[in-house]
Formats: C-alpha cells, sequence, structure tokens
C-alpha cells in the first residue's frame, strides 16, 4: 500500500483499519479513530549520518542554531545530527546551510530545508529505524534475546514475519505486525527496506558490477556448479 501510495501523485497516505486492511487516501490530515493507523506521506527522504531527513523543497526555518554556516550539506547534518537541539537544516543561499532549532517551516522560493528524523542503522542486509520510547504490540516469538545484535539477525532471518525488534525490561525480543504503542523505558527498531549496494570492480581484464543482497543470476554450467 505505501509503494502504490508513493507512486501515485494522489495519494497523500495510507490508512489500516479495524480489519487490517489497509487504503489509499488523498486527505493529509489524520483524525482521531480508535485501532486505525495512519501513514502520511512527507517530503522526500535523504539519508545521512544515520538519520533521516525529511526535504522540503522552497521552504526555510526562521529560528537559527547557532550562527555557523556551513559550505557543505554533509557536515551541517552531521553537526545538526549530534546537536541536541538542532531540529532542521535550511539551504539559505548558493551553497550555504544553517542549522535550525525548528522544524516549522515557511515557504521561500529557491530555499531547501531537511527536517531531522529518526536514527537509522543497517544490520544484516537491513535499514533498522530506531523510535525510543515504543514497543510493537505482538511478539513473533517468546524467546529472549540478550543483545540487540542477536535480536535483529534473528530477525533478519524470518523477514518475511518479522516486523523489528523491541527491547523491554533490559531483553530483545522480535515482534510482528505494524502496531506501535508509546511505551516509556522501550525501544523499538522497525525493519525497513534492504540495503541495496552496487559497487564495481575489474577483473580478468573486465568491468563487474557488484549487486547486494541478490541472487537472481541463472547458473550458466548448472545448477549447485561450483568453479
Amino acid at each position: 500500500a505505501l509503494k502504490a501510495c508513493a507512486k501515485n501523485s494522489k495519494c497523500n497516505g495510507v490508512t489500516k483499519d479495524k480489519t487490517k486492511k489497509y487504503a489509499l487516501y488523498t486527505g493529509s490530515t489524520p483524525r482521531p479513530g480508535n485501532g486505525v493507523i495512519s501513514y502520511v506521506k512527507q517530503g522526500k527522504s535523504y539519508t545521512a549520518s544515520s538519520t533521516v531527513w525529511t526535504v522540503k523543497s522552497n521552504s526555510v526555518v526562521s529560528k537559527d542554531y547557532g550562527t555557523t554556516v556551513y559550505t557543505d550539506l554533509s557536515k551541517a547534518l552531521k553537526a545538526c545530527a549530534a546537536a541536541s537541539g538542532c531540529k532542521a537544516v535550511s539551504k539559505v543561499a548558493s551553497g550555504k546551510y544553517k542549522l535550525k532549532a525548528s522544524s516549522s517551516t515557511t515557504t521561500s522560493k529557491g530555499k531547501t530545508t531537511y527536517i531531522q528524523g529518526s536514527s537509522v542503522t543497517t544490520s544484516n542486509d537491513f535499514y533498522w529505524t530506531e523510535k525510543s520510547g515504543y514497543k510493537f504490540d505482538n511478539k513473533l516469538a517468546t524467546t529472549a534475546y540478550t543483545s540487540k545484535t542477536k535480536a535483529l539477525t534473528a530477525c533478519a532471518s524470518k523477514s518475511t514475519t518479522c516486523s523489528g525488534v523491541t527491547k523491554t525490561g533490559g531483553k530483545y525480543y522480535i515482534m510482528k505486525g505494524s502496531d506501535i504503542t508509546a511505551a516509556s523505558g522501550s525501544t523499538s527498531w522497525v525493519m525497513g527496506d534492504r540495503v541495496e549496494i552496487t559497487s564495481y570492480m575489474i577483473f580478468a581484464n573486465r568491468a563487474w558490477s557488484i549487486h547486494s543482497p541478490y541472487s537472481a543470476l541463472i547458473p550458466l554450467l548448472g545448477v549447485g556448479t561450483v568453479v
């Protein structure tokens, strides 16, 4: 449903109803609904400094966080991600970026704002979004893991049914479903897309593109042949 909405310019969000069915909607302001979850489409996303940033074109934040003017976007985003009071980065002129203390934007032609979102890590070929103070409602299994690494590995191995990992009471559990609720003292890691890597190498006087994680090539020498 989210993929379909992302491709549809008229779609502003997806709503999951009590029967666990998903529907595309054109509205952008969700209304309270018991047992209903809405996913509202935001701006384009940009990942940097282990953080997801929402990109808003033709917008700027007026409230500055400090006076430093950065000439490199990646350095500005890194500085903002490390500062507890920084909420966004605005491109205020060509090649000039400033840290902002608010995520509230106003329209300003030609300017761009990057609003700080959740932190993101990669593990076991997947992206994971960290949500502090939240927990998944349903466990996929009762096994309690003693480390986040072990739990993420277990979840990734069950990627068709596992939605993420929740830490509660000092233990980590693999979870299912999309229902997440606020829970003081808990932290969840929501499984996202696979990390798709394309790189290149030269071998035997040929250029080779490397794709991970993929296994879509048909064996040339026969099934299971190892050369």
